[in-house]
This record gives structure tokens, sequence and C-alpha cells, in this order.
């Protein structure tokens, strides 16, 4: 009876801190710090490895359920663990939980994902340091692909490992792979918009911007873009550029955009979304709407103030001078029609 309960106020546990990592607001409400996951978490674990060592002593046949039950519910702690600890910005930690994790249960896909994701953020931020890491990435990243064949990211990031190796034709197989499984991928069709001809591109988007989801954005982004380049259509690009705000894989935190930029170029990460406010302003300052311009400018600056590239400042500037001439023109009609 002791035993049964402690495996459930473990499942307990876990169930809570699934539910602080995914919903942040909650630990806000309840004043929480971000480490508190974390030690429910590892709570949770000593209780599975405690009830483990009692279990041993136990007939064969519980022996055998409750240690499969158990060394399930241990991997799913650790990478919980590992979590917390990445959003407290401890990648080291973290790894040290996800290598725990997987090799507890080697064969399962959750753990292998995650632990090839980290390790591959980590060699691209610091591919000099990690140079005798290169084939075990790669081996770890195919090896998560083949566990669940069925599942769209670990394509995605195969497709980002051959474009950092300037593979391009392994690349696109992945991409496309991806895309295959979920058209709507973001990391895939983030890919896909940048080493794709337009033709082949557009068909992609087009499929995914059909689609109801919430990660489409990069689809919504193209779509606008061609819009303005092919056909210099800034009504319909400026209705794209408003629906990709309204989608998650645009507006999410910066560490979730990671892997939406290209392998080079992470110093881009995070400023997608102020460079679509900026695209959006681009368009009402050429359709003539002032004001509607200058507040899209107002929020791409509030977002991400550090990132606005002068091109766009100028543009900022000339739309205030605009309204302001326009301003001081009405105001000169209104002052007429009062006198007068």
């Amino acid at each position: 009876m002791e035993r049964s309960c402690s495996v459930l106020k473990a499942y307990a546990l876990r169930g809570l801190v699934k539910c602080l990592l995914k919903d942040k607001s909650i630990m806000q409400n309840k004043n929480i710090d971000i480490a508190y996951s974390e030690r429910r978490a590892k709570e949770a674990f000593d209780l599975i490895e405690r009830n483990m060592v009692e279990v041993s002593r136990s007939c064969l046949y519980t022996t055998s359920i409750i240690s499969l039950m158990s060394s399930s519910l241990k991997c799913v702690l650790l990478q919980l663990i590992a979590e917390s600890l990445l959003q407290q910005e401890n990648a080291e930690a973290a790894l040290i939980f996800l290598k725990r994790a997987v090799e507890s249960r080697p064969n399962d896909y959750h753990a292998n994902y995650s632990f090839a994701t980290i390790q591959l953020r980590t060699y691209l931020l610091s591919p000099e340091d990690l140079k005798s890491s290169k084939q075990q990435v790669q081996r770890l990243l195919l090896k998560t692909a083949k566990l669940d064949s069925s599942q769209a990211n670990p394509f995605a990031l195969l497709g980002l490992w051959f474009e950092y190796f300037n593979d391009s034709k392994r690349s696109l197989g992945c991409y496309s792979k991806s895309l295959d499984l979920d058209p709507c991928n973001p990391i895939a069709g983030y890919g896909v918009c940048r080493l794709r001809t337009r033709k082949e591109a557009l068909i992609f988007c087009s499929k995914a911007a059909s689609k109801c989801s919430p990660f489409i954005g990069w689809a919504w982004i193209y779509l606008g873009r061609d819009a303005i380049a092919t056909n210099k259509d800034d009504v319909i690009a400026s209705k794209c550029f408003q629906e990709a705000l309204l989608m998650r894989d645009v507006t999410s935190l910066k560490e979730n955009q990671f892997f939406y930029v290209g392998p080079k170029e992470k110093e881009s990460t995070g400023k997608l979304l102020s460079h679509v406010w900026c695209e959006l302003a681009d368009c009402y300052r050429r359709l003539g709407k002032f004001t509607a311009a200058l507040k899209a400018f107002r929020s791409a600056s509030d977002t991400s103030p550090q990132t606005l590239p002068p091109s766009i400042l100028c543009k900022w500037a000339q739309g205030v001078t605009i309204n302001l001439f326009l301003f001081v023109n009405h105001f000169r009609v209104f002052i007429h029609v009062l006198y007068s």
C-alpha cells in the first residue's frame, strides 16, 4: 500500500511539474520561482528510486510490472528536471539529466529527441569547441528519426544539420520529409523557404496556409513577401503579415525561435517578430496609411528596439514627417473654416 502511494504521489508530482512548465503564468500567479518545478521533479524521482529498491524485495511478477512503470516514469522525470534547468538557463546540468534519461531507456523517443535537440543547439552555438562531437550529434539525430519515423521534428532538425554543412540535397530531402509528415512544421517550413526555389516554396506555403495551425507564420510571411515581389500588391501582403502576427512561431519566445533561422544566422534569433511588424508597417506606408504604419513601427520597436535596421528607421522617420505634415494641413483648414 505504501509503495502504491509513493508511485501515485510521483505521478501527481509529474503532472504538477508538466503544468508548471507548460503554463508559466501559474508560477507567476502563485509567486513561485522557476527552480520550484525542478525541486518537485527531483522529489518525484527520489520517490521512484526508493520505491524500486523496496519492490526488488517483492515477488517476481510485481517486480517486473512496477519496475517497468517506474523505469518509464524515471525517464520522464529526468526529462522534466532537464527542462526546468533549461528554463533556468543551465544547459550543462540539463545535458547531464538528459544523458541519464537516454541511458535509462535507450529506445525512448522523447528522451532521445530532447537530448538530440540540446546537443544540436550546443554544437551550432560553438562548433569550434565541439568538433570532436560532430559524428555523435549526427548519430543521435539519425537515431531519433529512426525511433519514431512518424514524427516530423527529427527530420526537420536533420535538415538543419545538413544545411549547416552546405549539403543542400540531403537538407532539402529532410525538410520535405518533415513537411510530408506535418505540413505545418515551422522548422522545416522556414528551411524550405530558405533553400527551395520560389515556385517550390510557394507550394509548401500554400498547403500550410490552408491548414488550421498556430505554427504557420512562416507560410504567411513568405506569401506576403511574394505578393510584394511579384505583384507589388501591398493589400494582399499586409493581410498575410497580419495573419503571421497571430501565429505562435512568430510571437514565441526567443529561445523557441532558435531553429527557425538559418544554422549560420544565429544572430537573427528572436528578431522575427520585430521584422514582421516592420514589413507590415512598410506595406501601410506604401498604401498611404501613415497612422497605421507608425503604430506598426512602434510595435516593432517595442518588441525588439535593438534590431531595427537603419533603412527601417528612415522609413519610420518619413512616416512621422508625412503624418506631421498632414496634421498641419488639416489644422490650417480647421482654422480657416473656424474663422471664415
